[in-house]
């Protein structure tokens, strides 16, 4: 039997389950086409570009975005279309936006790896040498 489109897209997009504490409930979340990777990344960096007084603003609306592309219900169909932003926004206490969004990203594989700092340097990792070394390890 042949593979048809629509099964193909049902295969190739995972879902899986997160606890929301903020909630109190779990949700499911959906993975999203190479295309929608795209328009999240463009908006994350059209966000990025903001002026310092916007930050907020348009890091609430990219979380918004995020969990509105992810966001399923049971059946695996999305519960918000691509132009309902300001509905999740509204719809969601901003604690709730927010751990739903960052379990969004991880997910996706957009979020901040739990083993890096802030800063995305690896805790893990040797510290730089000492001893007035330059980067290309010569001595000063």
């Amino acid at each position: 039997m042949a593979l048809d489109r629509d099964a193909l897209k049902r295969a190739a997009f995972k879902s899986e389950k997160f606890h929301i504490e903020a909630l109190g409930e779990e949700v499911t979340l959906r993975e999203f086409s190479a295309a929608d990777r795209i328009k999240i990344m463009s908006a994350f960096h059209a966000a990025a570009k903001a002026p310092a007084d916007q930050h907020m603003a348009k890091a609430q609306e990219l979380t918004a975005r995020l969990v509105q592309m992810t966001l399923v219900g049971e059946d695996g169909m999305p519960l918000y279309g691509p132009d309902e932003t300001d509905a999740v926004q509204d719809d969601l206490p901003g604690a709730v936006l927010d751990e739903i969004g960052d379990a969004a990203a991880k997910f996706v594989g957009l979020g901040d790896d739990e083993d890096d700092d802030e800063d995305g340097a690896d805790p893990k990792a040797e510290p730089p040498p000492s001893g007035g070394e330059t980067s290309a390890g010569s001595t000063t």
